[in-house]
């Protein structure tokens, strides 16, 4: 059973899983610490799950004015897409953090390495 967990986002609850970024935390504060508080900061995101990561980098990185947050993932598994829908309106960034849902290449994950897609 999904549940609700506390999440960031203006105390949002966020479903899913911890995100991915938390552990690592103070290497993407000292790593981009120049990003912080600056405004219209683009970022790109590859591999959105259930946008958790995004939803930290907004709160903690992209804080400046008109900054965003640009996710892309396939959504493969089954209520992955619902869950990122539902994380990104809790957490009061979904002005800021724009999904590109993408397909797969070839029909396959992973198959090919970049060597061979060039």
């Amino acid at each position: 059973m999904e549940r609700a967990r506390p999440g960031c986002g203006a105390g949002a609850q966020l479903y899913g899983l911890p995100d991915w970024v938390t552990h690592d935390a103070h290497l993407f504060e000292k790593y981009l610490a120049e990003f912080t508080g600056k405004p219209e900061i683009k970022a790109l995101e590859i591999g959105a799950f259930e946008g958790r990561s995004a939803i930290w980098f907004m709160d903690h990185i992209l804080t400046g004015t008109n900054s965003e947050i640009t996710t892309i993932d396939v959504f493969t598994m089954e209520g992955l897409e619902d869950r990122f829908d539902r994380n990104i309106v809790a957490s009061g960034h979904a002005s800021q953090i724009k999904k590109i849902k993408g397909e797969i290449l070839g029909g396959e994950i992973g198959r090919a390495s970049c060597r061979e897609r060039v």
